[in-house]
C-alpha cells in the first residue's frame, strides 16, 4: 500500500466520523449540551477530513503536472522485470570509426534508480582515438523489449537508444537488437546490438575486439535474429523474396552500407588479416599500396587473384573515351598494374620464406575481354563493389559494402560470378612480359568500330 492510498483512507475515515458526529448531534437537540458538543465537533472533524482529502488529491495531480511539464521522462518497469535485469550485462554494438565498421564492447552493472522501477548503470566505450569514454545508461523493459537510453558523461552528444528483443527470457543466453546512435565518424546509424549475462569471448582487460571476434559477432547476431524470427526491413525489397511457391522467404545478401568512395585504410587492414583477396577492375589507381598489403597476406599463407581488362581489347579504348582521356589511357594503366603485380611476384619468388612453387599457386593474374560488370575488392569477410559510370573511375563512384559472414548468401552469388569470369579469362604469365593474345572474337569486333571516333578529351 502506498503512502498516498493510506492517507486517502485516513482522511476519508476522519470525514466519515465527523459526518456521523454531526448527524448524531442534530438528532439530539433536546439535550443542549450534547447537541453543542457533537454538532460542532462533528462539523470540525468533517471539515478537516474533507479538506485533507481534497488537498491530498490535488497535491498528487499537481505533482503529476509538474513531472509531465518540467521533469525528464524516465523508463519504468514492473518489479519482476527490474529484479530480472539487475546486475552485470556485457554489451556489444556496431559503429563506424575512421570509415570502418567495427564492433564495440562494454560492461555495465545495473542498479535500481531512485526513480521507481528504473534501472541505471554506467559503461565505458573506446572513442575514436581508442580512449575510454564514460556513458550513463537508464534502462527499462516494455513488452519484453529491454530499452537503454545512453548519454555521455560530458554531454554534447545526442542520446543513443538501444532496443533488445526478449532480453528477459530465461531460455535466451544472448539477445540481439538494434541501436540508433551517432557514430564516431559523425553520421547517425542504425546498428546491431548483442547483450549477454556472460562475456561472449574469454574475459579480458581490454575493450578491444580482434577481427576474428568481430566477424563472429556478425554471425551471432544473424543467428540470434533468425532464431527469434527477426527480419531486416531497413533495405527496400530485402530480405523478403518470393519463392516459386509464392510464400516469402528470408534472404540475407550481406549488404552493409553505401559509401562515396573506397575506404582504402579499412580495406588494407582487411586484406592483411585475410587469407584471400580478389580484385576485379579495368585497372586500379591504388594498385601499389594494395599490393603492399597483399604481399603481407601472401607471406602469411594467403592467396590473391587479380582480374584486369585486357590492355589490347577494344573495350580498353572505349573505356578511355568514357573517362574523357587519351585513347591509350586505360591500356597504359592496365600495363602499369601488370608490371606492379610482376614485381611483387618476383620479390616473393626470391624471398627465402616462400617456396617458388607455392607462390605460383597463390598469386594469379588474369585478363578478361568481356564488358566490365562491376569493380570488386573482396577479402574473406568483406567486399566493396562499384560500377563503371560514364566519366568517373569506379573507385570514386558509389560504393556498396557487403559483409561476408556464414549467414549471408553473398558468398554464393559472388563465387559463381568469379568462377565464370575466371573460366573465360586469359591467365597472364608473371615470369615474363608477354601479353596474352586477344581472342578472335575481340579481333572480329574491332574492325566494325571506327577508331577514329575515339579521340580523347571530346
Amino acid at each position: 500500500m502506498t503512502k498516498k492510498t493510506l492517507r486517502t483512507i485516513i482522511y476519508s475515515l476522519i470525514s466519515i466520523v465527523g459526518l456521523y458526529a454531526l448527524a448524531y448531534g442534530l438528532f439530539r437537540k433536546d439535550e443542549e449540551h450534547l447537541y453543542t458538543v457533537m454538532a460542532s465537533g462533528g462539523a470540525a472533524f468533517f471539515g478537516v477530513g474533507i479538506t485533507l482529502l481534497i488537498s491530498n488529491l490535488l497535491h498528487s495531480e499537481l505533482d503529476d503536472l509538474i513531472e509531465y511539464l518540467f521533469k525528464e521522462e524516465h523508463l519504468s518497469s514492473k518489479s519482476n522485470n527490474v529484479e530480472f535485469c539487475l546486475g552485470k550485462w556485457h554489451i556489444y554494438h556496431t559503429s563506424l570509426k575512421q570509415q570502418e565498421r567495427i564492433w564495440m564492447y562494454g560492461v555495465t552493472d545495473f542498479r535500481i534508480d531512485k526513480k521507481l522501477g528504473t534501472l541505471k548503470g554506467k559503461i565505458f566505450w573506446l572513442n575514436k582515438i581508442n580512449e575510454k569514454k564514460k556513458y550513463f545508461i537508464e534502462a527499462g523493459i516494455r513488452s519484453n523489449k529491454f530499452i537503454f537510453l545512453c548519454k555521455s558523461k560530458e554531454g554534447g552528444e545526442p542520446h543513443s537508444v538501444m532496443a533488445i528483443e526478449n532480453a528477459n527470457m530465461d531460455n535466451i543466453d544472448i539477445a540481439c537488437g538494434i541501436q540508433i546512435h551517432q557514430t564516431w565518424d559523425g553520421p547517425t546509424a542504425i546498428s546491431f546490438v548483442l547483450i549477454s549475462r556472460t562475456p561472449i569471448f574469454q574475459s579480458r582487460d581490454t575493450l578491444e575486439l580482434s577481427k576474428e571476434e568481430q566477424n563472429e559477432l556478425d554471425d551471432i547476431w544473424f543467428s540470434k535474429a533468425k532464431e527469434q524470427n527477426i527480419i531486416n526491413l531497413t533495405i527496400p525489397n530485402n530480405p523478403l523474396v518470393e519463392k516459386e511457391t509464392g510464400s516469402p522467404e528470408t534472404r540475407n545478401y550481406g549488404f552493409n552500407q553505401v559509401l562515396g568512395s573506397i575506404p582504402y585504410n579499412a580495406m588494407y587492414r582487411s586484406i592483411e588479416s585475410s587469407t584471400e583477396f580478389i580484385l576485379v577492375q579495368t585497372w586500379s589507381p591504388e594498385m601499389q599500396p594494395i599490393l603492399k598489403s597483399v604481399e603481407k597476406m601472401v607471406v602469411n599463407g594467403g592467396s590473391v587473384k587479380i582480374f584486369l581488362l585486357h590492355p589490347g581489347s577494344i573495350l580498353a579504348k572505349k573505356r578511355s573515351v568514357d573517362l574523357r582521356e587519351q585513347i591509350d589511357y586505360v591500356s597504359e594503366n592496365i600495363r602499369n598494374n601488370t608490371s606492379n603485380v610482376r614485381s611483387m611476384y618476383k620479390r616473393l619468388i626470391g624471398d627465402s620464406k616462400c617456396l617458388p612453387s607455392d607462390i605460383k599457386d597463390r598469386i594469379k593474374l588474369f585478363y578478361y575481354t568481356s564488358l566490365p560488370t562491376l569493380a570488386l575488392y573482396k577479402t574473406n569477410k568483406k567486399a566493396w563493389t562499384s560500377f563503371y559510370w560514364y566519366g568517373t573511375h569506379a573507385n570514386n563512384a558509389t560504393i556498396l559494402e557487403f559483409d561476408f559472414n556464414s549467414n549471408t548468401e553473398a558468398q554464393t552469388h559472388y563465387q559463381e560470378h568469379l568462377r565464370l569470369l575466371e573460366r573465360f579469362s586469359l591467365p597472364v604469365n608473371l615470369h615474363n612480359t608477354d601479353e596474352p593474345e586477344i581472342p578472335d572474337s575481340d579481333e572480329h569486333i574491332e574492325p566494325r568500330l571506327s577508331i577514329g571516333k575515339f579521340q580523347g578529351n571530346e
